[in-house]
């Protein structure tokens, strides 16, 4: 499989992932495939293929084909995500801060 096709089925999957969780009937609070009750962003790494989902003060980290990888605690707010430097940088809405994750 490319490299380009692998970040587009990520993206995809992602973004269904979300989009399911936005329109989905209210309901009592369940976590989704990556741990979330609520996702506030996605971004993809163009070189591992990885999928990272902030939501619920952490960061799901999921393989190409959305298998979890990885969850990192402790990010009060985590929202808005950036991939630079060889580092993910993510917005800690709750403190007013950004956490740099290596």
């Amino acid at each position: 499989m490319t490299r380009t096709r692998e970040l587009a089925i990520a993206v995809i999957a992602g973004a269904t992932l979300l989009l399911g969780l936005a329109t989905a009937p209210p309901v009592a609070a369940e976590a989704a495939p990556s741990g979330h009750v609520t996702a506030r962003a996605l971004i993809v790494d163009p070189d591992t293929g990885r999928v990272f989902v902030s939501g619920d003060d952490a960061v799901a980290v999921l393989d190409a084909e959305g298998a979890p990888l990885d969850r990192i605690e402790d990010l009060p707010g985590a929202s808005a995500m950036d991939l630079a430097g060889g580092h993910l940088w993510v917005n800690l809405a709750k403190s007013d801060a950004i956490a740099k994750v290596d």
